[in-house]
C-alpha cells in the first residue's frame, strides 16, 4: 500500500512545477513585448471599415506639373488607372490639389461620400514626387480601409465638377407623377343633359368692304400748265359725286370750275369728268387711284362783255369744248361715323386735253405781247377734297 501512494505524490509535484514554469515564461514574453514596443497602446490607429476596391483615380488641380505627377502616380499605383472621368464600375477617388505658398492641400473625395484632406509642406522642386507619394499612400489606405475620413456622406457634386461624373453615377431627381384628373361621372339614365343656352343673335354691322357707300364730295384746287409760256395758273372749286363698292371699286362724277384773269381779260373753264378707279383702305389710311374722261367748255371775256375770237386775218375762230383724259391719286385719311364715312385727301392730277373744232389743236388766246391764255395741253392739278359718303343698306340688319 505504501508503494501505491508514492507515485501519486510525485505526479502532483511535477504538474505544479510545469504550471509555475509556464507562468514564468508568459511573464518573460510580456516583458520582452513591452520592451520592444510591440504591445498595443491606447490611441493606436484602428481601421474605419472593410476594404473598398478602387477602379479609377481622377486628378485635378494646377498646383504642380500634371504630366510629371501623372507619370509618378502611374509607377506608384500601377493597378489603378488615372482617368479623365469617373468609372462606372467600383469606386472613383477624385483628387483635387491646391497650393497656398509652400503648403499643398490634397483633398480626396470618394464617389461613395467619404472625404479626406492632407497637408504637404515641401519645396516646389520636389512637390510632384512627394504629392504622388502622398496620393498613393492615401489611395492604398482608402482601398484597404485603414484611412480615416474627415467627413462622411458628402455630396460629391458639391465638391467635384459635374462634368467629371458619369451621368449614371448621379442620382436623378425624383419626378412627380402627373396628376390625372378624374373623368366626369356619366349622367344617370333617364335624366337627359341640359342643352347649352343658345347665343344671342349677332347684330350685323356692315363695314367698308361689306356695303357700298355713296355721297358728295367738295374741294378746291389749282391748275398749272406744264409749259411755262402757256399762261398763268387757274384756280377754283370742285363738286362731285362718288360711290365706293365692296372690294374697293370706285365710280366718280367730278365737275371743276377754273378761272384766271390777265391784262383785263378773263378765262373761265368748266370741266366735267366721268370715271372710276380703285380705293385702298387700311385702318384710317385712304388712297383712291382713278381715271377720268373729261369735256371742258370755256369762255373768254374782256371786262363784263364777251370776246369774239378771230385769227390774224380777221376770220372768226371756233371755240368748241376741249376733250381730254386725266388720272389722279388722293392719299388721305378717313373716319367711320356710322352710317357715314368721312374722307379727306390731297389730290394730285395729271391731265391732257385739246380742242377738236376745226381739227385737233390746243387753243391759245394771244395778243401782241404774247400768250394770254391756253386751254388744255398738258396740265397738272393740285387740290384738297372732302368726301361725305353714306352706307347703302342691303337686306335686313
Amino acid at each position: 500500500m505504501a508503494w501505491g501512494r508514492a507515485p501519486r505524490v510525485g505526479v502532483s509535484r511535477v504538474v505544479r512545477r510545469r504550471e509555475q514554469r509556464s507562468k514564468r515564461a508568459a511573464l518573460v514574453a510580456g516583458a520582452i513585448l513591452l520592451c520592444c514596443g510591440l504591445a498595443p497602446t491606447a490611441g493606436a490607429f484602428e481601421p474605419d471599415g472593410e476594404a473598398s476596391p478602387i477602379s479609377a483615380v481622377v486628378l485635378r488641380g494646377a498646383a504642380v506639373d500634371h504630366d510629371v505627377l501623372a507619370d509618378d502616380l502611374s509607377l506608384r499605383l500601377p493597378e489603378i488607372p488615372l482617368e479623365e472621368r469617373a468609372s462606372a464600375e467600383g469606386l472613383t477617388v477624385y483628387v483635387i490639389l491646391t497650393r497656398e505658398g509652400e503648403r499643398y492641400l490634397l483633398d480626396a473625395v470618394v464617389s461613395d461620400g467619404r472625404a479626406y484632406r492632407r497637408e504637404i509642406q515641401t519645396d516646389p522642386d520636389r512637390a510632384a514626387r512627394e504629392i504622388a507619394a502622398a496620393v498613393a499612400i492615401l489611395v492604398h489606405g482608402i482601398a484597404d480601409g485603414t484611412a480615416v475620413p474627415e467627413r462622411q456622406d458628402v455630396d460629391v457634386t458639391e465638391l467635384v465638377d459635374p462634368e467629371l461624373i458619369e451621368p449614371e453615377l448621379i442620382e436623378p431627381e425624383p419626378v412627380e407623377p402627373e396628376r390625372v384628373e378624374p373623368e366626369p361621372e356619366p349622367p344617370i339614365a333617364g335624366d337627359p343633359p341640359e342643352p347649352d343656352p343658345e347665343p344671342p343673335p349677332a347684330q350685323t354691322r356692315p363695314g367698308p368692304a361689306a356695303a357700298p357707300t355713296v355721297g358728295p364730295r367738295v374741294g378746291a384746287g389749282v391748275v398749272v400748265p406744264a409749259a411755262p409760256t402757256s399762261g398763268p395758273v387757274s384756280a377754283g372749286p370742285s363738286l362731285g359725286l362718288e360711290a365706293l363698292f365692296p372690294g374697293g371699286g370706285q365710280v366718280l362724277l367730278d365737275t371743276r370750275l377754273a378761272a384766271r384773269a390777265t391784262d383785263g381779260f378773263s378765262l373761265t373753264r368748266l370741266r366735267v369728268g366721268v370715271g372710276g378707279g380703285w380705293v385702298l383702305e387700311r385702318s384710317r389710311f385712304h388712297l383712291p387711284v382713278s381715271g377720268l374722261a373729261t369735256v371742258e367748255p370755256w369762255w373768254v371775256r374782256e371786262g363784263s362783255r364777251s370776246v369774239r375770237l378771230r385769227d390774224a386775218t380777221g376770220e372768226r375762230l371756233p371755240s368748241g369744248p376741249a376733250l381730254g383724259i386725266a388720272t389722279r391719286v388722293e392719299p388721305g385719311v378717313r373716319w367711320e361715323l356710322d352710317p357715314m364715312v368721312v374722307s379727306l385727301g390731297l389730290m394730285v392730277e395729271a391731265a391732257v386735253s385739246a380742242g377738236f373744232a376745226g381739227g385737233v389743236h390746243v387753243p391759245q388766246i394771244r395778243r401782241e405781247a404774247g400768250v394770254l391764255f391756253q386751254i388744255g395741253g398738258v396740265e397738272l392739278g393740285f387740290g384738297l377734297n372732302l368726301s361725305l359718303r353714306w352706307r347703302v343698306r342691303t337686306g335686313s340688319r
